[in-house]
């Protein structure tokens, strides 16, 4: 069990508040509140892609009194933040071991051209894109396509995934390493969503060339799908159209 202590997420918050109200602030204020913000990544893991903006923008600067520009878009990260410690406040999470490969993993994969994929275990759910995605360049993007699946899993299996440390595996490095700000929203929903159900998540790389159940899923090639994935329930798990509303985030 971890919890963040109630002075620690106050005195945080101060910080931050204190830092957003400005445009720009010394390095020293800046890396002073990075190690606050480290330090509460160890309890809120899926919280830390909202530092890396942060911490790239102290790269070049040396020393302790120079000026750091603060971005939109390094406060909107900040007001990030401030929302996960409101919503952390006073809660305590459980944290087991990670699910073994005999336990449970997430397979996912996506093409702009065809839709998505997902795989939990016996579970699993497709979709094609919609035509409003198109005509409004969304299907060029595969980073978003890719991450869109990974999102989704949270809303598709709550109960099973819910107090769980998962890896997922995706054959598409740019949603492995998850720097692309056009991830921002999505990335937003799904910290959102772990901390609600107290999910962990991990990411590591797969090649194509063995993803190729979620890839045949993708594709709707049943044929293929069937014997790379044997385990899976013969009806998939149902989809509400609700939730290509998600994508939405990535676009804040």
């Amino acid at each position: 069990m971890c919890r963040l202590p109630g002075d620690k997420v106050v005195a945080l918050q101060a910080d931050i508040w204190q830092v957003l109200s400005k445009d720009k602030a010394t390095l020293a204020t800046i890396q002073s509140l990075l190690d606050r913000l480290n330090f509460a990544a160890r309890i809120i893991p899926a919280g830390r892609i909202f530092a890396r903006r942060l911490a790239r923008a102290t790269a070049k600067v040396n020393k302790s009194h120079h000026l750091v520009r603060l971005s939109l878009g390094l406060k909107e990260d900040l007001r990030m933040w401030l929302s996960f410690l409101e919503e952390f406040k006073d809660t305590q999470l459980w944290r087991t071991p990670w699910c073994t490969s005999q336990q449970l993993q997430l397979f996912t994969d996506a093409s702009g051209r065809e839709g998505f994929g997902a795989i939990l275990d016996r579970q699993w759910c497709a979709g094609k894109w919609p035509n409003a995605w198109g005509r409004h360049g969304l299907t060029k993007n595969i980073t978003v396509l890719e991450m869109f699946p990974i999102v989704l899993s949270l809303h598709l299996w709550p109960q099973v995934l819910a107090d769980k440390r998962i890896t997922f595996w995706s054959d598409n490095m740019a949603v492995v390493q998850a720097n692309c700000p056009v991830l921002v929203g999505l990335l937003r929903e799904l910290v959102r969503v772990c901390l609600l159900r107290n999910v962990e998540f991990r990411a590591w790389h797969v090649q194509g060339v063995k993803n190729v159940a979620a890839d045949a899923l993708f594709r709707f090639q049943w044929t293929k799908f069937r014997p790379a994935c044997p385990q899976a329930m013969e009806e998939m798990t149902p989809f509400r159209a609700e939730w290509w509303r998600l994508v939405q985030w990535s676009k804040g």
